[in-house]
C-alpha cells in the first residue's frame, strides 16, 4: 500500500507520447516481453542490472565532466599567460576563448515583479519538480487542483537497497 494508493486509481493512466523515443521504448519493452525471460522476477532481475549499469555510465561520465572542467580551466588559464584567445589545429579545428553573459538572480521577490510588469510574464511558471509536489500535497489533502492542470497515474518501478 503506497502513500498515494487513496488518490491514484481515481487518475487516468498518463498517455504514452508518441515521439521517436518512445517508439524504441516501446520496441524495447515488446521485445523484453515476447523474450524467452520474461517473467516478473527476470524482468525485475534485467531493470535491476540496467539500472546498475546506468548508474556506472553516469558515474564515469561525471568523472570525464570534471576532467573537461579541469581541461577547460587550464586551457584557459594557459590562453591568458599567453596573450591568446584561439588554438588552430592542422584539421581545420579551433578552440576559442570567450566571455559571455552570464545572469544569476539575487533578489528573487524584485526579480519575480520585473517579470510580473515585463512582456516575459506569459512565461513565469512554477518549475514542474514543485507544481508536481504541490498537486501531490493537494490530492492527498482532497483539495482542488490548480486550474489548467492534468493529473494523471504514471505507473514506475523503484529499486530500493541495491547497493
Amino acid at each position: 500500500m503506497g502513500k498515494y494508493s487513496g488518490v491514484i486509481d481515481k487518475l487516468p493512466r498518463l498517455p504514452g507520447e508518441p515521439t521517436e523515443r518512445q517508439l524504441r521504448v516501446n520496441a524495447g519493452r515488446d521485445e523484453l516481453l515476447l523474450g524467452a525471460s520474461n517473467s516478473p522476477q527476470d524482468l525485475a532481475r534485467e531493470y535491476r542490472k540496467l539500472r546498475r549499469l546506468k548508474a556506472a555510465v553516469e558515474d564515469a561520465l561525471s568523472a570525464v565532466q570534471e576532467r573537461v572542467d579541469a581541461a577547460e580551466a587550464a586551457t584557459l588559464a594557459a590562453y591568458e599567460a599567453a596573450g591568446l584567445d584561439t588554438v588552430k589545429f592542422d584539421d581545420g579545428a579551433s578552440v576559442g576563448a570567450s566571455a559571455q553573459p552570464y545572469a544569476k538572480v539575487t533578489d528573487r521577490e524584485l526579480f519575480r515583479v520585473w517579470v510580473t510588469l515585463s512582456p516575459y510574464s506569459s512565461q513565469l511558471t512554477l518549475p514542474w519538480q514543485t507544481l508536481n509536489a504541490v498537486t501531490k500535497d493537494l490530492l492527498l489533502a482532497g483539495e482542488a487542483l490548480p486550474p489548467g492542470v492534468d493529473v494523471y497515474a504514471k505507473p514506475g518501478l523503484s529499486l530500493r537497497g541495491d547497493k
